[in-house]
């Protein structure tokens, strides 16, 4: 199953290392963002997906065994894949939003401060200038 996850649709291809051959073809426009599109096939085919408005390359994917792994927490950390480069930007990117986030609470907090430390003087002057 191939799962269109590229925000585009998408023409699948089988490559057989010299050529390819549309497999989407029953798809008009291409298999659409967030559909699937399943077909049978076999250990050590190549697909690639291109975008069906450019022919762009987009991925390719050859199918290999399947590696079942353990679910127990404690053991699953040492089956785990390394982070992709993509992976380690995004959690880079979100550690310098939590960062930024905590600074500017930070900075309310200590406006709204000096506003509430500021209050009490407002309301006398304001019931000095009644009186």
């Amino acid at each position: 199953t191939f799962v269109n996850d590229a925000g585009t649709p998408l023409d699948l291809f089988y490559w057989n290392g010299t050529c390819e051959e549309i497999v989407s073809w029953n798809d008009v426009g291409g298999v659409q963002p967030f559909q699937e599109k399943r077909m049978r096939s076999t250990h050590g085919h190549t697909f690639r997906a291109r975008s069906a408005a450019t022919g762009k390359l987009l991925m390719q994917h050859t199918l290999s065994d399947i590696v079942v792994r353990p679910c127990d927490s404690e053991d699953r950390s040492l089956y785990s894949p390394p982070d992709s480069p993509r992976t380690m930007a995004l959690k880079r990117a979100a550690a310098d939003l939590a960062h930024n986030n905590n600074l500017l609470l930070a900075e309310v907090k200590r406006q709204l401060s000096l506003v509430l430390q500021a209050l009490p003087s407002v309301a006398e002057s304001k019931l000095a200038n009644h009186s």
